[in-house]
């Protein structure tokens, strides 16, 4: 890996917390793979961009505030690692919950081929997605 892995992945970062889903998609691969944290609304593997726009659409659905805060991104060889508090607010009532998150990222020529998320506790963000269909 080199910088250019975590300069992708720091713009990917950057146009996530500005909800920028072309910006997003013009720096992941056509057939990138995303696995998602299980127990959760928008959990499971998206492939391609139509996969990773939907998992997207999902989670802003139900989400007004789906941000990293406080991210650190490092060239970890092959991968890039990120690390950051995850930070969600329910679209439906308000409620804020942080949680823990790292997410592997394998980049080639700046653009992202998987991404695989892990939040620490995806269960302690139910009461978020309360009511939500799932």
């Amino acid at each position: 890996m080199s910088s250019d892995g975590v300069r992708a992945v720091s713009d990917f970062y950057r146009a996530f917390v500005r909800a920028d889903l072309p910006a997003c998609l013009a720096l992941l691969a056509d057939d990138v793979v995303l696995e998602a944290a299980g127990s959760l609304p928008y959990s499971g593997t998206a492939v391609g961009h139509d996969g990773f726009s939907a998992t997207a659409t999902t989670m802003l659905s139900l989400l007004s505030r789906a941000e990293p805060v406080d991210w650190v991104i490092d060239d970890a060889g092959e991968i890039v690692v990120a690390t950051s508090t995850g930070t969600f607010t329910s679209r439906a009532t308000g409620q804020t919950l942080t949680t823990p998150v790292v997410e592997h990222f394998w980049v080639t020529d700046g653009q992202i081929h998987r991404i695989d998320a892990y939040y620490k506790d995806p269960k302690s963000l139910a009461p978020l997605f309360d009511g939500a269909a799932e």
